[in-house]
């Protein structure tokens, strides 16, 4: 990919001097002139067809092989979907309490709701399985980017609006995080949905913010850093907005109150676990106590080292976000990154663009003095909202929103521990908008490189969907824990009494992962895992209670005891302590096996 990256710089260096060896000269027969209008001539005459083509193409990357890759679960997914399994049928979570506004989820780490509450008419429509409970992410992915595209033809215009449109139908972080299920990933999406009806209030019509604010309440179940990030976020845009009198302070309050409708139950958790209070229980939902929570130490402030970790927490953004080096794998493929290794010129001019147009707007002086405009060439290239242009002070602001979310977004970075690509997802959308911005700051100026970036990125497209959906693809499934649902489902077709099943999973010792995994591939009733009510097998054998049939242990070789009626799901790293007893007989799968005794499965031959 290196290699790639070097060929298409010195392409785009070529066609820039061609086109500014062209210009010096200006022949009226000139090939460039002509490509300039081509290109220009299709901005106009096919703008729908392009927005057409590239939602079209954003969609079928999301959807193709949705389900099947990645391979396996995610623990994290699995827990989320096990909770909206107890809440669509028991109004609960696992552990029984009512319509709660977060999760207990593993005790010592909690959960974000939303995304469990969103997956429950899925469930209740399609059933539960892999498929559902991922279709609210790919669904409000794709919607988002649509979303983007109405958002930007508003702050800037259709033309910056289709860049940005393109830039994020094929960015491999939004890709990747579209096609599993984790709760945290719905921050993003919401908070673009909030600003966008934000600003449709301050260009069109006062309903649309409190259509925001709505959202904007609801972007506080979707991740911990919304709590302090989202309220952050409203308080200087109100502010601003109060200063400059594109609000009144009566619209303020009624705002701030729609916005707490919605949101002050989570306040509610705060409060209830910074001051240790019992749960408060209400006929509409539950306010949860966490007695074993550990969450605090992911921030800043609550760190040993105050300056150590602030500095820690500052190289962090700058390698994850703008160095983009290796992530997760299950969030950046480390050869392509978050945005592609090579589109961080195109992000750093896209956020010089934006301030120089920011500065311009709000800059009277500027704005009031012809010659400054009419001689601002870099400000020209960007053409702003219609209302802005018409002398309308409100479209004047419309760039404030984006502005406090990258600012509030960086902030959130620097508080947050150990940031990977998860804890920073706040990020990326305006990273998206100024990567696109930058691209078509470039291609404005210079019409003839839009040759060399289109070819850039179809490079870099195909490659990272190759690698994607091939290699890394096995990856993910051996992250994922393929095979495990699989060997857990063959090893229950036989009645036994007990199902032992490896904490060997993401690390050893790791029984909170292998335990939601076992709930969501059996589909474990609530009342059953709380021990209310009782299980029966596919024959109709009563089972014994939850905490006695499953057993989460790190295998030895005197785990395995032939003559019990019991059944062994195993990592296939623990193969060798089972596989020279000829007592037992092993079906393995890609990554997990099932180990069944052979006295018990006789009587099924």
């Amino acid at each position: 990919m290196n290699c790639i990256n070097l060929i298409i710089v010195i392409i785009t260096i070529i066609f820039y001097y061609l086109n500014r060896f062209d210009k010096k000269f200006e022949p009226q027969s000139s090939l460039v002139k002509k490509f300039n209008k081509f290109v220009a001539l299709c901005e106009e005459k096919y703008h729908k067809i392009f927005v057409g083509i590239l939602l079209a193409i954003g969609c079928t990357i999301r959807l193709w092989k949705f389900g099947v890759v990645p391979a396996g679960f995610n623990q994290d997914g699995a827990m989320g979907a096990v909770d909206a399994l107890a809440l669509a049928n028991h109004a609960t979570d696992r552990f029984g309490a009512f319509m709660p506004v977060h999760f207990t989820a593993w005790g010592f780490g909690q959960m974000s709701v939303l995304l469990s509450y969103l997956t429950i008419p899925f469930i209740k429509i399609f059933g539960f399985n892999r498929y559902t409970v991922r279709l609210p992410v790919v669904i409000i992915s794709i919607l988002a980017i649509w979303i983007l595209y109405l958002l930007c033809k508003i702050i800037f215009n259709k033309k910056a609006a289709l860049c940005i449109l393109a830039f994020c139908a094929i960015n491999p972080w939004h890709i990747m995080q579209s096609r599993w299920a984790l709760d945290c990933n719905m921050l993003p999406h919401f908070l673009l949905f909030s600003i966008y009806f934000l600003t449709i209030g301050i260009k069109r019509n006062k309903i649309f913010l409190y259509i925001s604010m709505l959202f904007f309440g609801f972007t506080m179940y979707t991740y911990g850093i919304a709590w302090y990030s989202i309220p952050l976020l409203l308080l200087i845009t109100f502010i601003i907005f109060l200063n400059k009198n594109i609000l009144k302070l009566k619209d303020v309050i009624l705002l701030s109150l729609t916005y707490l409708f919605v949101a002050w139950p989570i306040f509610g958790v705060m409060m209830v676990n910074l001051l240790k209070l019992k749960s408060i229980n209400t006929q509409f939902f539950t306010i949860p106590y966490f007695p074993d929570s550990h969450r605090k130490t992911d921030i800043l402030f609550f760190s040993q080292s105050f300056l150590s970790q602030f500095k820690s927490n500052l190289e962090a953004i700058w390698n994850v976000v703008f160095l983009q080096k290796p992530d997760l794998i299950w969030n950046t493929i480390p050869e392509y990154g978050s945005l592609y290794l090579f589109s961080i010129p195109y992000v750093l001019l896209g956020i010089a663009g934006f301030i120089h147009m920011y500065r311009r707007i709000v800059n009277k002086s500027i704005i009031e003095s012809d010659k400054a405009v009419k001689n601002d060439t870099f400000s020209n290239d960007i053409e702003s909202c219609e209302s802005t242009d018409s002398g309308d002070k409100s479209g004047s602001y419309l760039l404030v929103p984006l502005l406090i979310w990258f600012c509030t977004a960086v902030l959130s970075g620097t508080i947050i521990n150990d940031i990977n690509v998860n804890r920073i997802n706040i990020i990326f959308y305006p990273l998206i908008i100024f990567g696109g911005l930058g691209i078509y700051l470039v291609i404005k100026k210079y019409k003839l490189l839009i040759i060399p970036i289109i070819a850039i990125y179809i490079i870099g497209f195909v490659g990272f969907n190759i690698s994607y959906f091939g290699e890394t693809s096995n990856r993910l499934a051996a992250c994922f824990f393929d095979g495990f649902g699989e060997a857990l489902e063959y090893a229950q077709n036989f009645d036994a009494d007990e199902v032992y099943v490896t904490n060997w999973t993401q690390s050893k010792g790791s029984w909170w992962v292998s335990e939601p995994l076992v709930l969501f591939y059996n589909k474990i009733d609530a009342l059953y895992y709380q021990g209310k009510v009782d299980a029966y097998s596919k024959s109709g054998k009563k089972l014994l209670p939850y905490r006695q049939r499953y057993k989460y242990t790190y295998f030895n070789i005197r785990s395995f005891d032939p003559n019990k009626k019991a059944v062994y799901v195993i990592n296939n790293n623990e193969l060798n302590l089972v596989k020279n007893n000829n007592n037992f007989i092993i079906v393995r799968y890609s990554y997990y096996s099932a180990v069944l005794p052979k006295q018990l499965i006789s009587k099924y031959r």
